[in-house]
């Protein structure tokens, strides 16, 4: 069996609660783990708020000891685009991150591994019927290849003087 394991998962493990009891067999166990960069960066991200850089250093080296690190690719990246798009609209508070682990589930044919309330009791869309579900429901039809870029009237940018765009990075 292969597994991928969430932020979530990772978390409770960490504290030892009973959700963290329930995975500690798969985390320690011989089975194929598969830890999305993602998470390892939302794991990291908590323990360093809460705990510290030595505890999070620490920490980040038994994920990578206990699983193998999936990086956000490209095939990745696209189709958790699809599934974000799809999944928006049925579960309120579905994440970017959300769907990076489903994606990644789905491209490594693997069981997810969390706690998170948005995958509970869920029927999840196959691959093959995220990207139909991004355009149900609307009035526009999907965008062809035919018709070019995004409108331009959706992400207007103020205009400096010589035609230049001023961007929107913080300023100092």
């Amino acid at each position: 069996m292969r597994y991928i394991i969430d932020s979530y998962a990772w978390i409770e493990y960490f504290m030892g609660t009973k959700a963290g009891e329930k995975v500690k067999p798969i985390i320690e166990g011989l089975e194929e783990k598969i830890t999305p960069t993602i998470c390892l960066s939302e794991v990291y991200a908590k323990i360093l708020k809460v705990e510290g850089q030595e505890l999070a250093e620490k920490q980040r080296a038994f994920i990578k000891e206990k699983s193998a690190l999936a990086p956000l690719d490209e095939k990745i990246a696209i189709e958790s685009a699809k599934i974000d798009c799809a999944m928006k609209k049925k579960i309120k508070g579905w994440g970017l991150a959300d769907s990076i682990v489903y994606a990644t589930g789905v491209m490594k044919n693997a069981e997810i591994v969390t706690g998170d309330e948005h995958f509970r009791n869920r029927e999840l869309p196959t691959p093959e019927r995220v990207l139909a579900s991004c355009f149900r429901d609307r009035t526009r039809s999907p965008p062809t290849q035919s018709a070019g870029l995004l409108r331009r009237d959706r992400f207007r940018r103020p205009r400096l003087e010589g035609g230049l765009r001023r961007s929107r990075s913080p300023q100092a």
